[in-house]
């Protein structure tokens, strides 16, 4: 029987592979489409596809098959899992010249032994038939198996013992060994069916990570940066889900992913670096201005440091944002110098002008003052709300258009959180605008 050269793990044969060899038909022996496969013929397999870094800047680390919730990116160091390794094996079919050697039965008729060897006795035949009967149901009991490789192993070993094992009588020779090699056959076309399964899975594969390379291809170039990072992280998930491919194609689909993915997120982290750097200059041009706010605010001499502070204000309408949890402390800060000195303006000319009716047509230019500083507070306060209204409504929209799906819940309450926070806020400016209003009456009605 003609040895196997097994691999360390099974391959199917993929295309290219020479197709299994067919030993000429031998006289006697009943013909099989199927043969023994020459030695050494097998395919090459299949690697696995290494891990590789997806560098997203500045979020949380998620790690190979962790859930990644609505919002988080993959970042820096997170591992890609590519997929086991599989690995293809070739067809093996019994030898037909083995057949032509076991369908041999030793008879006085015909007798192919060596001149002088021993005549196999009845008894010896008996023997080698009952031995050889036991190889048949093992090898049919083995025929249905799916442990593609330990049962090759298994069958070859049932091969091997077979050459061991005299002749049986001549009526029961092709009988046995066709039983036998139908059992071998039957195992082996299985195993050959089921690689060939398994390499269509990997031609699915490399199509379905092609066309998401095609999807983050489109994005890569975006600058909706959280929709566009959700959208690639979401690509990502995926790509983990999808199993190997084609060894000749793992690296070169990986690295087409990676290069959209790369760009994507190079492009958001240089992006975020400038935002950053705004935002530090704006912080520090902010605090500044709060910082001659309060040296100012004690000043007495009300007309020059009124004229200042405008100044001021003017100032810090034209610096641009600061994220927003530096954003309310410093305006809280700079308005609370701002109205402490207009506060004590109108304090110190109200009491100077109850005793001082000379004076009264100055009360009334600073009392105008307040006013036109309190209905440019009112008129800022009011297109504040009216911005916060924008994005409630928005935000509204979007719960009442939100579709099912395995962020939706993160999302909803995401949004809820938004709105509860803003709502809140537009009830303080509106308390605030009643303030304003209330005083500006005030004013006016002491003009």
């Amino acid at each position: 029987m003609a040895d196997i050269n097994e691999t360390n793990s099974e391959t199917p044969q993929s295309a290219g592979v020479p197709p299994t060899a067919v030993p000429p038909h031998t006289p006697g022996i009943p013909e099989t489409e199927e043969m023994l496969a020459p030695p050494d013929e097998t395919a090459p397999s299949l690697p696995t596809e290494e891990p590789v870094e997806v560098v997203l800047p500045g979020e949380a680390v998620v790690s190979p098959g962790e859930e990644v919730s609505q919002g988080e990116e993959v970042t820096p160091g997170e591992e890609v899992n590519l997929g086991e390794e599989v690995n293809l094996g070739e067809e093996i079919h019994l030898d037909a010249h083995l057949g032509e050697r076991m369908a041999v039965t030793e008879t006085p008729e015909k007798d192919e032994r060596p001149a002088g060897a021993p005549k196999v006795s009845p008894e010896q035949l008996e023997a080698n038939l009952a031995r050889k009967e036991e190889l048949c149901v093992r090898a049919e009991a083995l025929s249905e198996s799916e442990e593609w490789k330990a049962t090759a192993g298994a069958i070859k070993a049932l091969q091997a013992e077979w050459k061991t094992i005299g002749p049986v009588p001549k009526e029961r020779s092709t009988e046995l060994w066709e039983r036998f090699r139908k059992a071998g056959n039957h195992f082996f076309e299985r195993r050959q069916a089921h690689f060939q399964d398994r390499q269509r899975e990997l031609e699915e594969n490399l199509q379905k990570k092609e066309a998401l390379c095609v999807q983050a291809e489109e994005i890569c170039t975006s600058t909706e940066w959280k929709t566009t990072g959700e959208a690639i992280k979401a690509l990502q998930a995926q790509w983990k889900e999808i199993g190997p491919v084609p060894r000749d194609q793992a690296e070169p689909i990986w690295q087409r992913f990676r290069k959209a993915n790369d760009q994507f997120f190079e492009s958001r982290q240089v992006h975020y670096e400038q935002v950053e750097k705004e935002s530090k200059e704006n912080i520090r041009k902010k605090e500044d201005l709060c910082r001659r706010a309060e040296e100012l605010c004690t000043s007495t001499s009300f007309k020059e440091t009124g004229e200042a502070l405008k100044a001021l204000q003017a100032e810090w309408k034209a610096v641009g944002p600061v994220p927003k949890q530096k954003s309310e402390a410093l305006w809280k800060r700079f308005r609370g110098s701002m109205d402490q000195f207009f506060a004590r303006r109108t304090e110190w000319y109200e009491e100077r002008e109850k005793d001082r009716e000379q004076r009264k047509n100055e009360f009334k230019e600073r009392l105008q003052e307040t006013r036109t500083y309190k209905l440019e507070q009112l008129e800022r306060l009011r297109e504040s709300i009216g911005r916060d209204e924008e994005n409630l409504t928005r935000w509204r929209s979007r719960l009442e258009g939100l579709r099912p799906g395995p962020h939706a819940d993160e999302t909803r309450a995401e949004l809820d959180g938004k709105i509860a926070e803003v709502d809140a806020r537009v009830a303080t400016k509106r308390g605030r605008i009643g303030e304003l209003e209330k005083d500006i009456s005030e004013i006016e009605a002491k003009l």
